[in-house]
């Protein structure tokens, strides 16, 4: 399910998840109460935000980043990443000019 409301995903995750109440939650991930408060009143986190509820729920950092309105589904799901044979082959494209009449 797409998200654009990060907020609202991290209630949903809160709710659903090993967690008595959000004290709890916080509890269990090292961060204080009122940063699980804070969280629910956001709708686009920072990067330190998106890496602490992807730790706290054990989710990839992609799926925080397209509920956080940061990335579409679409970009998530299509983003391969670039392997070093492709960067050296980029690289050597840039270097190397070819050569014209």
């Amino acid at each position: 399910m797409y998200y654009n409301d990060f907020a609202g995903r991290v209630r949903e995750q809160l709710d659903a998840g090993p967690y008595s109440d959000d004290t709890d939650a916080a509890r269990k991930s090292g961060v204080p109460p009122s940063t699980v408060t804070r969280w629910l009143g956001i709708r686009y986190p920072t990067r330190a935000t998106i890496r602490q509820v992807a730790t706290l729920f054990d989710v990839p950092i992609h799926e925080v980043l397209v509920v956080g309105g940061c990335m579409t589904l679409a970009e998530a799901t299509s983003a391969t990443p670039r392997t070093r044979r492709n960067r050296n082959q980029s690289a050597s494209r840039r270097t190397h000019p070819t050569n014209t009449i």
